[in-house]
């Protein structure tokens, strides 16, 4: 199945041309993503860790901030999730920035809600 989903990353370009491109910073980000789930009828070594791992792959859109001369910088490239998108990262290039190229890891917000007890009916979320 497919899904469009919020994320937040952390983003560091691949090229530093001043001291702090070397750190990552978080961004926001749109993901796209396609999720290939076997059935429990298959079997293989290739299905079990499919179904382990569920791992996605797609496109993103993020809104970056690696140059502090420019108020608008968007990055495009391709994703990879794992675990039901909770753990995504990928590749871009910063459309706004020379095509600068970067990495990113980050986590769709949405399954984190969940698993805190966010987004169900008549829940505000863990109770302490």
């Amino acid at each position: 199945h497919s899904s469009l989903a919020p994320s937040v990353i952390l983003a560091k370009p691949l090229q530093t041309h001043s001291p702090s491109d070397r750190d990552f910073k978080f961004a926001p980000a749109v993901t796209w993503l396609h999720t290939c789930y076997p059935r429990q009828s298959e079997s293989g070594v290739m299905n079990s860790i499919l179904r382990f791992s569920q791992v996605g792959v797609g496109l993103h859109a993020a809104f970056l901030d690696h140059d502090l001369q420019k108020d608008t910088e968007i990055g495009l490239g391709g994703a990879i999730s794992f675990w039901k998108d909770r753990i995504v990262a990928g590749v871009g290039w910063n459309l706004m920035n020379n095509s600068r190229s970067y990495i990113y890891v980050g986590s769709n917000l949405i399954p984190v809600l969940q698993a805190l007890g966010y987004g169900k009916e008549g829940s505000t979320g863990k109770q302490p």
